[in-house]
């Protein structure tokens, strides 16, 4: 299958929270099973979104589980971690939901890659639903360029991620990219005409995914990319 994507473009945020929520909520009630996945990134830009899509009344929350697609490597009250926005912003469905599954970053590094690794063998070998960003380099989850799970089959679920020096946190903890590529969906969220240097990248296919990670979603067959370009 060729290397492709679905690109939807709003003039305004809120058109882009509104439908891409609707979107996802779709997904989630289209599952029509009794254990549904949803693997959700951090960072400022998809929070409007988690928001629009908990006030969707129509999706059978008591069967989702919440996943976090990557974390940095903190303490879960620090203010760089993503834990306190993520609960925050999904307070309103949590105590209906099926479980909500956070990385544990009390433990040693590995420990907490491998704790989570253990909790992922809910999911099969991928979720229903992937949501995720992607940063101006091309990196998504915590999935950077030049990393060495770009070049060598990965057996874990979970990976101990470096980001570049320069970013706020260093460590980083991160679902493998093929549990990743082997979700049913994947829904790319991006806000912000900064990210037409990223489109352009992804258009133009000119960089490895070693120097372009995200080029790496393209060969899922059911990759949709939601973009607010304000």
């Amino acid at each position: 299958m060729p290397e492709s994507f679905q690109l939807t473009r709003f003039a305004t945020e809120k058109e882009w929270r509104e439908y891409a929520g609707a979107y996802i909520g779709m997904l989630l009630r289209d599952q029509g099973k009794d254990s549904i996945s949803i693997a959700v990134a951090g960072g400022s830009t998809p929070y409007p979104v988690y928001e629009q899509l908990t006030r969707l009344s129509d999706i059978p929350w008591s069967a989702v589980s919440l996943y976090q697609t990557d974390e940095r490597y903190v303490a879960a009250e620090s203010p760089n971690s993503n834990q306190a926005e993520l609960r925050e912003t999904w307070a309103s469905v949590s105590e209906h939901l099926k479980a909500v599954e956070l990385f544990d970053t009390s433990l040693d590094w590995e420990e907490s890659a491998d704790e989570y690794a253990e909790r992922l063998k809910n999911v099969g070998d991928g979720f229903d639903v992937a949501v995720l960003g992607i940063g101006s380099d091309g990196h998504f989850a915590s999935l950077f360029p030049q990393g060495p799970y770009w070049d060598f089959e990965i057996d874990s679920r979970v990976i101990i991620s470096e980001a570049p020096e320069g970013m706020d946190v260093t460590e980083r903890l991160s679902v493998a990219p093929h549990m990743i590529l082997n979700s049913t969906y994947i829904v790319v969220l991006l806000r912000g005409e900064r990210k037409s240097s990223v489109m352009g990248e992804l258009a133009r296919g000119e960089q490895s995914v070693n120097e372009f990670p995200a080029r790496f979603l393209l060969s899922h067959p059911r990759v949709s990319i939601w973009w607010s370009q304000t």
